[in-house]
Formats: structure tokens, C-alpha cells, sequence
């Protein structure tokens, strides 16, 4: 991109304020510029007791995803101050799926202000990110010596290790082959065919959830597994704009990323129809490298209401000894 002067707009209103760009935002005005930060502030969760203002920084590729990790330019003294920046940056992360839609490019800069922060209207907003609720069953399993869990959306029931021998034969037929270096740890399937598979009838899911352990040794962890991950699937596959319009077009690029995981759009397209599609989040816990899928194989096709369900499935995982 060649260089150019950017004027720069701020909005103050809140608990931020934006600067950034020329942008088909800022192009449409104030209004939009405050769309921006209904949406991060929708996403944005602080612990009380921050005093010093949070300056991130942001940049934007043309198809309005992130194209790297925010970057905190100025913060506060004190651990307090040091959450209170974390929290800045995952809100952004957070709601990069809905930030998308709203034609970012380049540079932006997000000013975070503890004094107009209202802790009840966060709790209150926070609340419409999550398009898909969880239902509050739980995935569980243990590997070496630690329990994880994680808590399904709506519409999935668990698929019981001990269960029937359709149950079982699900289980079998989903684990990944040896060469991924992948183990299923836990899955689910629509509530639908798990009834039938509880029955005894061996049925083709039409919707799975899955958790699974990396055992590749060569892995990095923690944040150098997300950065690896994010600069892998990112170069393979930029995600633009086209792939949210129709018709439909396969393909799996990163469609966002937080602190935990690192998720990918999945779509296999034959013949002009969608076969099979969802989300694959990369995620770390504890340095334990996981995968979670989230998946239909039913025709439904993947939106960005799944990058937020599988975002929020992936923040209930816990990993205790």
C-alpha cells in the first residue's frame, strides 16, 4: 500500500474513543463511528478498580478482519491497569466477527476510559454477542490427570463413551486418522440423532461438536501455538469479503482470534451447494494445544452467528487437576 496521510476522526463517548482512517465508516459519519463502539463495548468486561487510561492499537486488512493481534500503546501502572488492558484487547478480538461487517481498514486506534465505564450496562449488553446460548451440558474427559470441560451450545447432547454400540461406532468413525496426530477427547451431536443413536440405530449426525488433544511434540505452546496457528492459516487463505456472500464458495480462512484459540471458517462446496461447513477453533488451555469443531453437515451453512457460538463455546473450557 502506498504511503498517504490519514486524517484522523475521534469520537469520545463512554468507556472509548476512535481514531482511525478514512474508512467506509468514518466516510459514513458519526453514527458509524459510534456503531463501532456499541459493538466493542458489547464485548467488553473490566475489573473494577482501573485508574489509567488504555490506548490499542489495531490494523485492518482489506476485508475488514485483524491482521495481527492489537497491540496496547499505553497503559496504566499496576495489575489492575495491566487486566484492565487485557480486557481491552480481547474485547476487540472478541467482536472482530461483527467488526468485520463494518468496512475497517488500516489503522485504528481505541481509547479505553475507566471513568465511563458502567459495569451494568456491560453485563446487560454483553449478553446479545451471544447468538447462540449454551445449554449448560458439559463435554468432559481427563488427560494425564486433568479434567476438561466444556459446555455445548443448544441442540447438542453428548455422545457417551459407554453408551450403545451405535454410540460407539459414532465415537470410532469420528476419531482422526493417526497421521493428523489428533485425539478425540469428547463429542456431541445434534439432540435428534443422538436420540436415535441412544436407541441403538447407527444414524449419520447432521451436526457434531468435537474436542480434541494435538499430540504433535513439535508443537509450540500457549501463544506461540495461536501465533503459529494464525500465520499458518491466514497465509494459506485470506479471508474477504466474498466469502460471506452468495453463492457459497469452499474454503477455510481465519475468521477470528482471541486470547484462547485461533478460529477457522470451514466450507466445502459440490455443485453449488454447501456439504459440509462450521468452525475450527485452535485453541490453548493451560498449554494443553485443543482443537474444537463445531460442524453441519446438513447443508446449513456456516455464518458468523457460528464464529460467535464457537468463540463462546471455546471460553467455557476449563482445565482443572
Amino acid at each position: 500500500m502506498s504511503k498517504r496521510f490519514w486524517a484522523s476522526l475521534a469520537i469520545t463517548a463512554g468507556v472509548f474513543a476512535i481514531v482511525q482512517g478514512p474508512t467506509k465508516a468514518q466516510q459514513q459519519g458519526t453514527s458509524a463511528a459510534s456503531k463501532i463502539q456499541e459493538v466493542v463495548e458489547s464485548c467488553f468486561s473490566s475489573p473494577p478498580g482501573a485508574t489509567g487510561k488504555i490506548v490499542v492499537s489495531a490494523t485492518f486488512g482489506p476485508d475488514g478482519s485483524l491482521k495481527d493481534k492489537p497491540e496496547i500503546v499505553r497503559k496504566g501502572e499496576g495489575p489492575i491497569n495491566n487486566t484492565f488492558a487485557d480486557a481491552a484487547v480481547r474485547a476487540i478480538l472478541k467482536c472482530e466477527p461483527r467488526l468485520v461487517g463494518l468496512g475497517l481498514q488500516g489503522k485504528v486506534t481505541f481509547n479505553f476510559d475507566p471513568s465511563g465505564l458502567l459495569s451494568a450496562s456491560h453485563d446487560s449488553t454483553s449478553a446479545e454477542v451471544l447468538a447462540d446460548p449454551l445449554n449448560g451440558e458439559q463435554l468432559t474427559t481427563e488427560v494425564n490427570g486433568k479434567r476438561i470441560e466444556l459446555s455445548m451450545p443448544n441442540g447438542f447432547c453428548r455422545v457417551a463413551p459407554d453408551g450403545t454400540p451405535a454410540e460407539k461406532e459414532i465415537l470410532r468413525r469420528a476419531r482422526p486418522p493417526a497421521d493428523r496426530k489428533a485425539d478425540l477427547l469428547a463429542m456431541g451431536v445434534d439432540c435428534e440423532t443422538s436420540n436415535i443413536l441412544k436407541a441403538g440405530k447407527l444414524q449419520r449426525w447432521r451436526r457434531m461438536i468435537s474436542l480434541n488433544l494435538l499430540t504433535n511434540d513439535d508443537l509450540p505452546t500457549g501463544e506461540a501455538y495461536l501465533a503459529a496457528a494464525f500465520q499458518r492459516f491466514s497465509a494459506r487463505e485470506p479471508l474477504t469479503p466474498r466469502y460471506w456472500q452468495s453463492p457459497p464458495i469452499g474454503g477455510s480462512p481465519v475468521v477470528s482470534r482471541d486470547d484462547r484459540a485461533v478460529y477457522v471458517a470451514q466450507r466445502i462446496v459440490k455443485d453449488g451447494n454447501v456439504t459440509v461447513s462450521g468452525v475450527s477453533a485452535y485453541a490453548t488451555v493451560e498449554n494443553l494445544p485443543l482443537i474444537v469443531n463445531i460442524m453441519s453437515f446438513d447443508g446449513t451453512d456456516v455464518s458468523k452467528a457460528t464464529v460467535t457460538t464457537t468463540v463462546r463455546t471455546v471460553s467455557t473450557i476449563s482445565v482443572t487437576p
